[in-house]
């Protein structure tokens, strides 16, 4: 299995997955309020959607609650960039030896991405990035509630 393959396998598990609403209400709330209630959903839903990654990851339904549909498919969502940056080639064969994912089963692959990869980069990456380029969208968010 090449990068590119699983890319291509992420972006129809993403496909099969609804979109969830944004999981934080914005009624009368700053958006530091809204920052902090998202970063702690995503630690009070974490453990629930690495064992929903690991159902998948062998081909299980999952039923999760809205919540954590939204924090799966974010998780799919972000590993995106990173699928693409280790891709050395534009036809998937790798140029160069990368350990991964060759020598492992889909599983493996998946749960490695979606859960070990989120848990020690992804995830602090995610509130970096919710931090510098949500802030003018809950702005936007917060006037239109507000008016």
């Amino acid at each position: 299995m090449s990068w590119l393959k699983l890319l291509g396998i992420l972006h129809k598990l993403a496909e099969k997955i609804p979109d969830s609403a944004f999981p934080v209400d914005l009624r009368g709330k700053s958006q530091s309020q809204v920052l902090l209630e998202l970063e702690a959903l995503e630690a009070a839903t974490s453990a629930t959607v690495d064992a929903a990654v690991r159902q998948l990851s062998r081909g299980n339904t999952v039923l999760v609650s809205a919540t954590e549909r939204y924090f799966l498919k974010l998780r799919i969502l972000s590993s995106y960039p990173l699928l693409l940056a280790v891709n050395t080639s534009w036809n998937g064969a790798l140029e160069c030896f990368v350990p991964f994912p060759e020598r492992s089963s889909l599983e493996s692959a998946l749960e490695w991405l979606l859960i070990d990869v989120w848990n020690s980069t992804s995830r602090e990456q995610w509130i970096s990035d919710v931090k510098k380029t949500q802030t003018a969208q809950l702005s936007r968010r917060l006037e239109h509630r507000g008016a």
